[in-house]
């Protein structure tokens, strides 16, 4: 008879006989049982005297029913619970394997393939729970069960019952949800809304535990744990095991990303890729696994020259070397504009490493006269400073490809980064024309910046074109660059369709393997004919070509996943990878957040918005989905405000007019959205206003008859924002979509009736 527990056995004597005790913690005590009714060995696990009282017999047995429910394989059922002298407990059955931690205790460190399969299985029960509405928040090897070597997830009802009761006395006595070596940063601060991206961590932890034997912080104290969680970058597990390649390294970095924004999305997406990154490793025949790849990032050069367009020429010279690395198998290269944001900016080193998680940056001087050109590079050990390699090159100006690329394979000399061959040069030169190449330069920079710098861009792109007609990257620039100048609303998009057409057209032609051509293709296919097919076909070209690119990538979230498919999840799990992929990129992060809210994630866009805002507080889009992030979050009052803010700093643009009467309207004051729709009414006829935006302003007044009139002048001006009302992604959409005109609207374009996709 288990010591002081003769009251529960005598309650329970009718159902169950309790044999030994298994195990004890601060939470509850684990007995072997015996199920009278069904003749069979179980588990029973009884909480503790606090913990039941804080909770309630009533509540524990309501809430406990949401366990039940869940029927998985790789989670460990429950088949009763109660009440009983006073004490709450429930019934499992009785696993006779050992738990992972026991596992881990005897080998510490398991081969890869079984980490691999049973993170998997995890992020499997995860994600099934999670789709119930049950967050676990307490993942770790304790609560995983081996049977037959597979994995059981258990406990989803004390966790649950502990986070329900949370409160002072459980607090004191220690008694809080999650586990502080596995517990997710937001659970860590407190947060009762730790959603299922919580779990993702604390499996991202125990994952990191599997494969390298240890905790992936060690500390003194719980404290000096959790500071560590939140001030750290995730640790990388090849760091503590040799061999392990790359993608498993990212694949838990990002698991284990501070912000629940840079995490997988859902423990699916997790499952997906723990599926994919088993089955590569299955695929490897030798049994070797490919050594770690070294990190580097390259920062901005220095322009030490007067002329304002020299720093152009840097930046571009910079970025250049950038791409030329990226094509070593053997290194990492942090991505542009994450390495950029450092621009002009004194950190040290060891600052810059840790922000970019990298071991070495490339950092350098750049002074152009008419005919000569000096440029200084050096390679730096980020953790001691320590200069690896420097050199210094004094030539013409053509021999700026010469120079990059040198500059690049010396690099991979120092990191012993190999390359196929010796004599193949990592950058080939773009065009003949030097002048045409620096015009390119200063374009992409420009580019960058967004807003109504990419007139400026463009006129830099059209001049490189002009210089080299076959220069198939200006080309490209030439095609994105209206089509996003229509999107944005500075043009009207039949004003510009047969150039950025032609130019796309031109840049395919030339570089059929260069993935801004397919980009600028598929956005003109979209964006000005309205062409699905073309334009979705065009997108996946670009990503297969340049996965890693973040432009592509962020374009086909939007439109190829977002607005063509309607598949809300890829395109926030793309928006998610590239801002993982370039961190310190607001532009990515607002993606990200549009996405997300796309996706009635409102919550995570509201911290991706913030995020990007923080980054990138200049940038008008970030503004725009700030304002949609914080309305669709149901905070109208503060997106009024910043709307105020917005109209004030970029003018009295359209789409802001558009969002501010819609948040009016959602607010139920129609006589303010009126008076914004009557001032892009009057604006209209003094500039040029997006039919879309219009018609989200006229939907906002309650105009209906409006609404179609701005629609059709819409299609009429091809403006590329009439995507998003066709594919019944606009925040107006709902109550139009049995309207006869809107199904008319879909037939001028030869798309179907379809249902909404917005969450």
């Amino acid at each position: 008879m288990p010591v002081g527990h003769d009251g529960l056995e005598a309650a329970l004597e009718s159902h169950y006989t309790l044999e030994d005790e298994l195990g004890r913690g601060g939470m509850a005590t684990v007995f072997r049982a015996h199920d009278l009714k069904h003749r069979r060995p179980v588990a029973i696990k009884v909480l503790s005297p606090l913990l039941g009282s804080e909770l309630g017999a009533e509540r524990f047995l309501r809430e406990i029913e949401m366990c039940a429910g869940l029927n998985h394989p790789h989670i460990l059922p429950l088949y009763d619970s109660g009440s009983a002298a006073g004490t709450l407990y429930y019934v499992m059955p009785l696993v006779e394997g050992e738990s992972l931690r026991e596992r881990l205790k005897r080998e510490r460190q398991l081969p890869l393939d079984d980490a691999l399969r049973l993170a998997c299985e995890i992020a499997d029960a995860l994600a099934f729970a999670h789709a119930k509405g049950v967050v676990h928040r307490d993942v770790k090897p304790e609560n995983v069960l081996l049977q037959a070597g597979h994995a059981l997830l258990a406990d989803f009802g004390i966790a649950r019952a502990v986070h329900l009761a949370r409160g002072v006395r459980l607090t004191r006595e220690g008694l809080t949800p999650g586990t502080v070596a596995y517990m997710s940063p937001e659970q860590a601060a407190g947060d009762a809304d730790a959603d299922e991206r919580s779990d993702v961590y604390s499996l991202g932890c125990v994952l990191y535990e599997m494969l390298t034997g240890e905790l992936p912080f060690i500390g003194a104290s719980a404290q000096s744990i959790l500071g560590q969680r939140l001030t750290q970058p995730p640790p990388r597990p090849s760091l503590k095991r040799d061999g392990l390649p790359r993608a498993i390294d990212e694949l838990v970095q990002h698991a284990m990303a501070r912000m629940p924004t840079d995490r997988f999305p859902s423990a699916r997406a997790l499952a997906d890729a723990l599926s994919a990154a088993t089955s590569a490793s299955a695929r490897t025949t030798t049994g070797v696994i490919a050594p770690r790849k070294r990190s580097i990032a390259v920062l901005p050069f220095e322009s030490l020259s007067a002329d304002a367009d020299d720093e152009f020429f840097a930046d571009g010279i910079s970025e250049e070397i950038l791409i030329a690395l990226a094509q070593l198998e053997g290194l990492r290269v942090a991505a542009r504009t994450s390495s950029f944001s450092f621009k002009g900016k004194r950190e040290d080193l060891a600052t810059v490493g840790q922000r970019l998680d990298v071991e070495t940056v490339v950092e350098g001087t750049v002074r152009r006269s008419e005919e000569r050109l000096r440029i200084t590079a050096r390679l730096v050990n980020v953790s001691d400073g320590f200069p690896l390699w420097g050199d210094r090159y004094d030539r013409v100006r053509t021999d700026i490809f010469a120079i990059q690329d040198e500059i690049a394979k010396s690099i991979a000399g120092h990191l012993r980064v190999t390359f196929s061959t010796e004599a193949a040069a990592l950058l080939q030169p773009p065009t003949e024309s030097i002048e045409a190449y620096e015009l390119y330069l200063k374009a992409r920079v420009l580019a960058y910046r967004r807003g109504r710098s990419l007139l400026e861009s463009l006129a830099c792109f059209e001049q490189a074109a002009r210089l080299d007609p076959d220069f198939a990257e200006a080309q490209a620039g030439i095609g994105q660059l209206l089509a996003l100048l229509a999107l944005y609303g500075f043009v009207p998009g039949r004003d510009v369709m047969a150039r950025a057409k032609d130019a796309s057209r031109r840049a395919v032609m030339l570089a059929p393997a260069l993935a801004e051509a397919h980009l600028a293709a598929g956005m003109c296919a979209l964006f000005f004919d309205y062409d699905q097919r073309t334009g979705a076909r065009e997108m996946d070209e670009a990503l297969r070509l340049d996965p890693q690119n973040i432009d592509v990538l962020c374009t086909h979230a939007v439109f190829a996943q977002l607005y063509l498919r309607g598949d809300l999840e890829s395109a926030v799990e793309e928006a998610s990878r590239a801002a993982a992929l370039d961190p310190l990129n607001g532009y990515a992060l607002t993606v990200l957040a549009h996405t997300q809210a796309a996706a009635g994630h409102a919550a995570g866009s509201l911290e991706s918005a913030r995020r990007a805002m923080e980054l990138t507080p200049e940038s008008f889009y970030t503004h725009s989905a700030m304002l949609w992030s914080l309305a669709w979050a149901g905070d109208t009052e503060a997106a009024l405000a910043l709307g105020a803010t917005t109209l004030a700093l970029f003018g009295r643009h359209s789409w802001t007019l558009a969002a501010v009467s819609s948040v009016h309207a959602m607010r139920g004051d129609r006589p303010r959205a009126e008076a914004v729709y009557a001032e892009a009414l009057g604006r209209a006829g003094q500039e040029y206003m997006q039919g879309s935006a219009l018609a989200t302003a006229a939907a906002g007044a309650g105009r209906l008859d409006e609404v179609f009139a701005h629609c059709a002048r819409g299609l009429d001006e091809r403006d590329p924002f009439m995507i998003t009302i066709l594919r019944n992604m606009w925040p107006a959409a709902e109550p139009l979509l049995a309207d006869p005109r809107y199904l008319a609207l879909r037939e001028r374009v030869g798309w179907e009736a379809e249902q909404s996709h917005r969450a």
